[in-house]
């Protein structure tokens, strides 16, 4: 008894000890200013980007959607000379959320000092249904990066 209660402490402390990437979350509303036919009255999203050794990984996750859609999801860096206000091609894509489940992905475009200190961009999540660079058709439409 006494035995396995000391290996279960020294387990323990291995993992309970191991520091954790640095990570920031970022959490969304829906976007106020959608035009479009879903209902996305109770939709918050949630970005987590965190720190790898070679870039980022970034990880969505959203709440309150339809599961039947697939939602694509990608970060647009700012370009206040476009009419939108951002570049009109995603700098970091992330593939789409179906099902309700999360999507991810690992980008090497940037390190994590430089994403969360330089970065200007804005995650966007678009409506299944009207996928076009018009912020009104944006399900989610949210600042990330060093806002």
């Amino acid at each position: 008894m006494q035995k396995s209660f000391l290996v279960l402490i020294f387990i323990f402390s291995i993992y309970g000890c191991k520091k954790q990437k640095p990570c920031k979350i970022y959490n969304f509303n829906s976007n106020a200013y959608y035009t479009g036919t879903q209902t996305i009255n109770n939709v918050k999203a949630f970005a987590t980007v965190t720190d790898e050794d070679t870039g980022i990984s970034i990880k969505v996750e959203m709440q309150g959607i339809d599961k039947a859609l697939e939602y694509p999801v990608h970060i647009h860096m700012q370009d206040l000379s476009e009419p939108y206000g951002y570049t009109g091609n995603p700098v970091i894509g992330i593939s789409h959320i179906h099902n309700g489940m999360p999507t991810s992905t690992i980008t090497n475009k940037y390190n994590y000092k430089t994403f969360t200190e330089n970065f200007k961009g804005y995650l966007v999540i678009h409506d299944p249904n009207n996928v076009v660079n018009d912020t009104l058709t944006h399900v989610v439409y949210g600042k990330i990066g060093s806002w």
